[in-house]
């Protein structure tokens, strides 16, 4: 049985249908099929799913003890997992509602409990919470005094020009929370504008778009304003609505907007482990995990978040805006990634969207070589072992551009080096750790370096992956030539 045959089964034993059909598309499948499937499930942390899906089934198809056990084994486990999960999570809230910081559950925290409605089905390796930028600190502070810890010490400041969240803090009880600013990285090759400094609270209301951080009244909590907002269609300029409402967004704010207020201004109420909260609107969740599959992880393994959209489609079904959703894509300039996650939740995990709305987000150009490099990614359960940095490398053409590409590597920014190593980079020290990064990257990447210049066969095909990755990369963040 090859890969393609046993995540064809898989897909077909997880994707909702009517039950008598399933019996009998899946009856007569050979015990060894069946071991062959549930370790793709393991592998793609879709076991809990699969177990719960077939559950109804297990007589019908003939199921053999051995995979059942395991299944259920691993569906209990999950169980488990989640509900100390869970009980931290709620700890965690209540503390942070009780400082008065607002916070949104991310990412598994919302899926297990609310989307997939049992949280066995959606396993989780940490809490993922979202919080304004100016209580940013006060969060890690918050979470520090509760015992947990992050590695080194790199100052808040530091990472809102490096990543979208503060490095994981981890408790004493093997906990681990990311704590977030914003949802997309803020150096993805200009999707995004360079971050803001952080604005109190009573600053918000007296700020206006034009201002460096680029707020408004409107998303202030006194009040709502109105204005215009002009928004290129085809090259054409064209005035505009985003958002709920008479509330709108100036395009030179608009991907910022939805990365920092934006998203706030359209949360509403929800619970989740038993703690009133606030939540992402369904087409900011819905973006949010299209951007966190496709550009963040380059769809490598990301099969189950696939079923992770699906499932928050058909949840949200009645109360979705298509046409808000396609319009705050593209204030973000996330397209590409929306729409080929979406095309490849149709595609593979069952997702039913209206056509019309998606076709505004279609990316230019003919995709049908984009899809097949993204399904090799989607379907790989195997680490891929060759940096797309060393491929990057080979990829340039000249000794000169390989020389620059080079010295960009190993001379980033120092607010890049203080969040990696854990250094304050206001410290005279974070200099002293560029040393240890050339050390570092001589050590994970020399031998690989040298093997592909010999032009060995087995790191070939490897590098030969890892150009495919940094092409699909290229694509998803709009990089000129794509």
């Amino acid at each position: 049985m090859d890969d393609k045959s046993e995540i064809e089964l898989l897909l077909l034993c997880l994707r909702e249908e009517e039950p008598g059909i399933k019996k009998e598309r899946l009856r007569g499948v050979a015990d060894n099929q069946w071991e062959v499937v549930c370790q793709a499930a393991c592998d793609f942390g879709l076991a809990p799913l699969l177990y719960s899906t077939l559950r109804p089934l297990i007589k019908d198809i003939g199921l053999p003890a051995g995979a059942e056990r395991r299944l259920r084994e691993i569906y209990l486990n999950s169980a488990a997992r989640n509900m100390r999960l869970y009980s931290e999570l709620s700890r965690v809230l209540r503390s942070l509602k009780g400082a008065d910081i607002p916070v949104i559950p991310l990412k598994g925290a919302y899926l297990a409990e609310v989307i997939y409605g049992d949280t066995a089905l959606r396993p989780m390796n940490d809490i993922d919470l979202m919080v304004r930028q100016e209580d940013f600190r006060k969060t890690i502070e918050l979470l520090t005094n509760k015992g947990y810890r992050a590695e080194g010490n790199a100052k808040p400041e530091d990472v809102f020009s490096v990543q979208q969240h503060y490095p994981p803090l981890t408790s004493r009880n093997g906990f681990s929370i990311e704590v977030h600013w914003t949802l997309i990285q803020p150096k993805l090759n200009g999707l995004i504008m360079p971050p803001h400094p952080p604005l109190s609270r009573e600053g918000r209301g007296e700020t206006n778009w034009l201002s460096p951080c680029m707020l408004h009244p409107v998303f202030s909590r006194e009040g709502r304003g109105r204005f215009p907002c002009y928004r290129s269609y085809n090259g054409h300029s064209a005035l505009s609505r985003v958002g709920r409402g008479n509330n709108v967004i100036p395009q030179h704010a608009a991907g910022r907007h939805w990365i920092a207020e934006g998203i706030w201004h359209r949360t509403k109420p929800g619970v989740v482990a038993n703690v009133e909260i606030l939540v992402l609107s369904p087409e900011d969740f819905i973006i949010h995990l299209c951007i966190h599959a496709a550009l963040h992880h380059g769809l490598v393994g990301q099969l189950r978040s696939l079923f992770d959209i699906a499932r928050t489609v058909r949840c949200y079904k009645d109360e979705i805006s298509w046409p808000l959703m396609c319009d705050l894509t593209r204030s973000c300039g996330a397209e590409r990634s929306v729409y080929l996650a979406m095309t490849l939740a149709a595609r593979h995990a069952g997702l039913s969207v209206p056509e019309d709305p998606l076709a505004t987000i279609r990316p230019e150009g003919n995709m049908s070589g984009i899809v097949p490099i993204a399904e090799s990614f989607l379907f790989n359960r195997s680490r891929i072992l060759l940096s797309r940095h060393v491929a990057g490398l080979w990829e340039q053409q000249g000794l000169f551009n390989k020389f620059r590409y080079l010295l960009k590597r190993f001379f980033l920014p120092t607010a890049q080096i203080a969040v990696s190593y854990g250094v304050p980079s206001n410290s005279i020290k974070v200099y002293f750790y560029y040393l240890m990064r050339w050390r570092d990257i001589f050590r994970r990447h020399l031998r690989n370096i040298v093997r592909a210049l010999l032009l060995e066969q087995a790191i070939s095909a490897d590098l030969e992956v890892s150009i495919k990755e940094n092409a699909l990369l290229r694509w998803l963040s709009n990089e000129k030539g794509w």
